[in-house]
């Protein structure tokens, strides 16, 4: 493996440990719904930000050394 492919695959295992790690938050929180505001606790939506933005920027990666191949 070239050394961009293997950058590559260490953030993409840095990325699937750090969302791990929200999601283990996630699973100990006694409800993931505020019901005074009627509406998911905040982190919920920044997991589902942070995964659509690594997923699109590890898709652009993969994309740019696939080209380069």
């Amino acid at each position: 493996m070239s050394a961009q492919q293997l950058a590559i695959v260490d953030l993409a295992g840095k990325q699937k440990i750090l969302l791990d790690s929200i999601d283990t938050c996630l699973f100990t929180q006694p409800s993931l719904v505020n019901s005074r505001k009627r509406s998911v606790i905040p982190v919920v939506l920044q997991r589902q930000a942070l995964k659509a933005l690594l997923k699109r920027v590890g898709s652009q990666e993969f994309q740019r050394l696939l080209g380069q191949t």
